[in-house]
């Protein structure tokens, strides 16, 4: 009778040895995910609040809506993940990028320098502009008729 209760116990106390391994790598596991994905939000935070952008001119010729958007703080966007609205209507037209200090056209790049400017060209008879960058920064205007 003496080793049946010595044998059991040590059955039940490698058991609980076996479980509490097992609990203590799933919990360690979890707070790994738990802390990578609270740094994560705290970079787009970041990247949120060092994000600004100014409409810059919104003019309608006839049927052509052309809009200029400039970056004007210090995270650099990709111009693909930048939306287009059109009186609520999603637009996917590509910009021609121009550099911030001497106008010159640049090309061959999805990159949104802070200081560069993005012109649109659009056929639309819409009275409002929406743009949406990448971190849910917004700029919007109304629609202005040229002279």
């Amino acid at each position: 009778m003496g080793f049946s209760v010595s044998g059991s116990t040590v059955v039940i106390l490698i058991g609980c040895l076996i479980a509490f391994s097992a609990a203590f790598t799933v919990a360690t596991d979890s707070f790994d995910r738990i802390t990578t994905a609270q740094d994560e939000r705290a970079d787009h935070l970041l990247d949120q609040q060092n994000t600004a952008i100014e409409i810059n001119d919104v003019q309608r010729d006839n049927e052509t809506v052309t809009v200029t958007v400039t970056n004007t703080d210090s995270t650099t966007l990709a111009i693909d993940r930048t939306d287009l609205l059109v009186d609520g209507e999603y637009r996917n037209e590509t910009p021609t990028i121009r550099t911030g200090t001497n106008d010159e056209l640049r090309e061959g790049t999805n990159l949104w320098i802070p200081g560069d400017r993005l012109e649109y060209e659009i056929e639309s008879n819409g009275d409002r502009v929406k743009i949406i960058t990448q971190n849910g920064v917004v700029g919007s205007a109304t629609l202005t008729e040229e002279s």
